[in-house]
């Protein structure tokens, strides 16, 4: 089994249910199989990610077309109560890990909208995070653009939504991804999107990565033809706002979150014994979901991959305070924003806080009062029933040649002489 999905919940004409589904594989290829209802307390603890299963009294139908899933299997299998599912010692052999049926971006210029695919491409470029409001409700989604790019000579916008796109911590350049389960869109263009059961690794052992690195060693990624367009999408540069401009900006907006750029001092950061400074992921590359310990087993439980791992990566959740000179407020940091503030990785700075070492609390105070420019996002919520603007910090820019200086005079100078300009302006 090497794929189990989170529980979902649905609802139709026959009522409300429950449903989880998994992705079996064998030397032959995969099938989908999905567990609805009553059947799902019983199967949903058996199967874990990576064991291997004997599985009998299921029910195989020709599948439901090609909208929920990118097997190449015309057939899908569900389990009722009467069937039986035992794990099997043996060791897996020759079973593949994930059994991808890989289209190529010519490929998918071609195919239809809605139609789900496997790509593996080189991942040429990440894009900041943004914020849509949804179409159901106007409920603010956070998403962010990766720019997928293979030997066919087209590149194409991947979209990845919520959590993953803001901890999102891989650069563009030549990585290859192996993805599973994209969903096709005309959405500017041509272009692709994650959905519930998409999943992606990086650098996966098939020819086909070799054969992408040798592309990109040779031939470069700049001389291709794009199915995407990005016109209006929030990729460019952030705007430069003082904090009060975008709090006032953000208050009142119903929830749609504002981006922005500017200069700042840091004047505190919470470090104390009882801090949280961050919190333990999964060790999965791309997955970085929040696991606890698993007290049968002892090792770190990740509820997305329903696995036990024996160790957990730590990732920045940091609270500080930034100020300019229009206003103070309290911001967030994520993992890749620690590490561009303290120059250390978190796992780095968890060790130096269990062992209680005293450069600690130095490394923490060196940053108090110098000043940085910041991308942040600022975004109203409610918080123990009050509305409450929230600053989230997304990244400190780092000026070319020196890890060290955080500060661009050219570029803060340009934005005064545009407020001076704009107030000479006004009669």
């Amino acid at each position: 089994m090497v794929y189990k999905s989170p529980l979902k919940t649905y609802s139709n004409a026959k009522g409300e249910g429950r449903l989880f589904n998994v992705e079996l594989v064998d030397s032959s290829g995969d099938i989908n199989c999905t567990i609805f209802n009553d059947t799902v307390d019983t199967f949903f603890p058996v199967f874990e990610v990576g064991n291997l299963y004997f599985i009998s009294r299921g029910t195989v139908k020709q599948r439901n077309g090609p909208k929920f899933t990118s097997s190449s299997n015309l057939y899908e299998m569900t389990l009722s109560q009467g069937s039986i599912v035992v794990p099997c010692s043996d060791e897996a052999g020759d079973i593949p890990v994930v059994s991808y049926s890989f289209r190529s971006l010519a490929e998918v210029s071609q195919l239809p909208d809605g139609e789900l695919v496997d790509v593996i491409a080189l991942l040429s470029k990440v894009s900041e995070v943004t914020s849509v409001p949804s179409k159901k409700d106007s409920t603010p989604l956070i998403k962010r653009l990766l720019t997928l790019t293979d030997d066919t000579g087209f590149s194409i916008d991947l979209t990845i939504w919520g959590e993953t796109a803001e901890e999102w911590n891989h650069e563009g350049g030549n990585s290859v991804m192996a993805l599973k389960n994209l969903k096709i869109s005309d959405f500017n263009g041509r272009s692709l999107s994650t959905t519930r059961n998409s999943r992606w690794e990086f650098e996966p052992q098939v020819p086909r990565t070799h054969q992408l690195h040798n592309y990109a060693s040779t031939q470069g990624l700049d001389n291709v033809q794009t199915l995407s367009r990005t016109v209006g999408s929030g990729t460019g540069p952030s705007p430069y706002k003082t904090l009060r401009d975008a709090r006032d900006e953000a208050t009142g907006a119903g929830g749609k979150a504002v981006f922005f750029s500017t200069m700042a001092t840091v004047t505190f950061i919470k470090h104390d014994e009882n801090a949280v400074l961050y919190y333990m992921s999964c060790p999965v590359p791309g997955c970085n979901k929040k696991v606890k310990v698993d007290e049968d087993t002892n090792m770190w439980f990740c509820p997305k991959c329903s696995k036990n791992y024996p160790n957990a990566n730590a990732r920045y959740v940091l609270n500080i305070k930034i100020s300019d000179d229009t206003l103070s407020e309290f911001a967030t940091l994520f993992n890749d924003a620690g590490e561009q503030l303290l120059g250390k990785e978190a796992n780095d700075i968890r060790q130096m806080k269990e062992s209680f070492d005293p450069e600690l609390d130095f490394i923490f105070e060196s940053i108090i009062e110098k000043r940085f420019n910041f991308k942040i996002k600022a975004v109203e919520e409610t918080y123990q029933d009050e509305l409450r603007v929230k600053f989230s910090i997304q990244s400190i820019d780092v000026l070319p040649g020196d890890a060290k200086v955080y500060i661009s005079y050219l570029a803060e100078s340009k934005n005064i002489l545009e407020k001076i300009t704009q107030l000479l302006s006004v009669k």
